[in-house]
């Protein structure tokens, strides 16, 4: 349950149904699947019932102005709520500022990753006992295996 495999959406846009047999078998181990940088590509919203996903990480772009943008604001909404009401996790990639991380909270996104919470990291330069100077209540978990997962570029949680 710990381990989450990243389907790139445009490899899952070329070869949808050679990937849910083996997605299929993985989803039955535990392990769950994330359908990453979506909105990039060319995937069909079916793919969403079609395959055993488990989280859906939205491309950066959709960070990115969404305080200033109300069509990206508005997709990003229609995303989350769709994804809330299959019951997967949204991953919002590429927060850069706290005014992202304040519009994202507004949109019910729980979950983000990207450099306001770190920098990718060399292993040697992890600090893997508290929390990074960007946690604040409800932005993670202090036990070191989320400290060590969050760093190293894994999604922090912002609700």
């Amino acid at each position: 349950a710990a381990l989450v495999l990243e389907l790139v959406e445009e490899r899952l846009a070329r070869s949808p149904d050679r990937l849910r047999p083996p997605t299929m078998a993985l989803a039955a181990l535990g392990v769950r699947i994330a359908l990453d940088d979506f909105g990039e590509g060319a995937t069909s919203l079916s793919q969403f019932g079609r395959l055993p996903l488990h989280q859906v990480k939205l491309a950066r772009v959709f960070a990115r102005n969404v305080g200033q943008d109300g069509e990206r604001r508005a997709v990003l909404a229609a995303v989350v709520s769709l994804a809330d009401e299959m019951e997967l996790e949204v991953v919002v990639e590429g927060v850069e500022s706290e005014a992202q991380v304040a519009e994202l909270r507004g949109l019910g996104a729980e979950l983000a990753q990207g450099f306001w919470f770190s920098p990718p990291r060399r292993p040697s330069e992890l600090v893997l006992d508290g929390y990074s100077p960007r946690a604040l209540p409800g932005l993670g978990d202090p036990s070191m295996v989320r400290e060590f997962m969050r760093q190293i570029g894994l999604p922090a949680r912002i609700m």
